[in-house]
């Protein structure tokens, strides 16, 4: 972690310690997706570190200032055309900080290992802390009508004020079916 900026040391720790871990996977099959190609039903993810609505909040407390921070969303993965993308963003700040760190991961559901893993990821960094700005990350990909997979947006970021960071907040969207592979 030597020459890494206290900003990247949190992010580190923090995805070691399992900022992808903690979900677990049930079968239960959904209204409005097709079971896999194997009559498996579809996967639903039940989050046990991050709210199951795909927000989190990252807030700092400076020393001679109010509280600030914002609320993060992990949008539903959605499909354009041979790809498929996560899309983080910025929903909405209170208490004025002065910059965000975010970054979007797009993972896929591996149903022999029962787990998530990285397909595409868009580590944006720093920027402006105003609603609504987006981190997309894409996914290459074939189609086949008789396979399905599972997607899902992990939203990873960092409010800061005047040089203090806040915790690091993590958003996690619900399951996204496509015969995208």
């Amino acid at each position: 972690m030597k020459g890494m900026t206290t900003v990247q040391r949190k992010l580190s720790i923090a995805l070691s310690a399992g900022a992808f871990a903690g979900l677990a996977l049930a079968a239960a099959p959904a209204a409005s997706a097709e079971p896999g190609p194997s009559g498996t039903p579809t996967p639903q993810i039940q989050n046990t570190q991050a709210p199951a609505d795909g927000q989190a909040k990252s807030a700092v407390k400076g020393k001679n200032s109010p509280v600030a921070g914002c609320w993060f969303k992990a949008d539903k993965p959605f499909p354009v055309s041979y790809d498929v993308r996560s899309q983080s963003r910025i929903k909405n700040c209170f208490g004025r900080p002065t910059a965000c760190y975010m970054n979007s991961y797009l993972e896929k559901y591996h149903p022999g290992k029962h787990q998530w893993y990285l397909v595409a990821a868009n580590r944006k960094g720093w920027g402006s802390c105003k609603a609504g700005r987006k981190v997309i990350a894409k996914y290459r990909c074939g189609w086949d009508r008789h396979f399905t997979s599972y997607y899902h947006t992990v939203t990873v970021a960092l409010a800061s004020k005047n040089g203090n960071n806040g915790n690091v907040g993590k958003a996690v969207s619900k399951a996204f079916a496509s015969h995208c592979h």
